[in-house]
């Protein structure tokens, strides 16, 4: 039952926003956002029930004494600021609730029927028609296709419990930032990320599908500038650099031609990008409200702390 929810859960996961939205706004079906912790629920408790049949503890280690740690003294700082249990909940799920799937998926991967290889290539099946789904609809159908399935109007505004709008801009430059089906150009650029690595690492060892794969990643790199998500593009450049730096010996034995035409491509495809928003790429990336609500909020969680 596991296995056969787990397979379900990362199949839908790409999709959530989308599905969320719609059956929200488009069909009325109150609380449908939540129905990722309805799953991490139900996959806990059919843990929980498993050990209980086996009548011991799971088996805890350093990792699952600091998550546990960590969440806690999150809970304290909520509660000895005056904020209640809703505030914990609303908070949870963005500071920590990623942090219990972990745990989750650690302990019940005991339970899984196949190898990990198998859920990575389920999760890229459907993770890749949702970002086909998402050019299509920026570079074909447009934006406002997006109306049909209940997101907002309201471009570039948030409302607190509402759909989020069809696309973000940034004020000062007139750019369209991508987001595909996702609820904002940042979820999208860090989905993305996530999505490259694992695609990158499937398909490592299956040469005759490099060329392709390196194909996809360059348009998928496209897509990452194309979101002007600062903290993405940091973590695009630390993360290829990272990737290099530890293979730099097999890199310069094995594939010091793909590397340079790799390179000169990517060149060519941040030129391009320097070129077509030259005038307004300082308002693009210094953004001077946006930096300021980031410094600001991290001044007041360390005040709260």
């Amino acid at each position: 039952m596991f296995d056969r929810i787990f397979r379900l859960f990362i199949i839908i996961l790409p999709w959530s926003v989308l599905m969320s939205v719609f059956l929200s706004t488009q069909l009325g079906i109150p609380g449908v956002s939540y129905f990722k912790e309805v799953f991490l629920i139900v996959l806990g408790g059919i843990i929980a029930y498993e050990y209980y049949n086996k009548k011991e503890l799971p088996k805890l280690d350093i990792l699952d004494y600091l998550i546990i740690g960590y969440i806690l003294v999150l809970i304290i700082i909520t509660l000895l600021n005056g904020l209640s249990l809703g505030h914990i909940i609303y908070g949870g799920r963005y500071d920590f609730e990623f942090l219990i799937a972990l745990l989750i998926a650690k302990h019940g991967s005991q339970f899984l029927a196949a190898p990990v290889s198998k859920y990575i290539r389920l999760f890229l099946i459907s993770a890749s028609w949702t970002l086909v789904f998402g050019i299509l609809i920026r570079f074909v159908f447009k934006e406002t296709f997006l109306l049909h399935f209940g997101y907002s109007p309201n471009l570039s505004n948030w409302s607190f419990g509402g759909p989020p709008p069809i696309y973000h801009g940034i004020d000062g430059a007139n750019v369209r930032r991508f987001q595909g089906i996702f609820d904002g150009p940042n979820p999208a650029a860090y989905f993305i990320l996530i999505y490259i690595g694992l695609l990158v690492h499937y398909f490592r060892a299956k040469k005759e599908y490099h060329f392709l794969i390196g194909l996809w990643v360059l348009v998928l790199i496209g897509l990452i500038f194309l979101t002007y998500s600062r903290s993405a593009l940091i973590g695009l450049v630390f993360g290829i650099g990272a990737t290099v730096l530890f293979s730099l010996r097999t890199i310069w034995k094995h594939h010091k031609k793909d590397s340079l035409i790799f390179l000169i491509i990517f060149a060519l495809i941040s030129g391009g990008f320097y070129l077509k928003y030259e005038g307004t790429i300082s308002k693009i990336i210094t953004r001077e409200g946006s930096s300021k609500g980031h410094f600001d909020r991290a001044i007041t969680g360390l005040k709260r702390f």
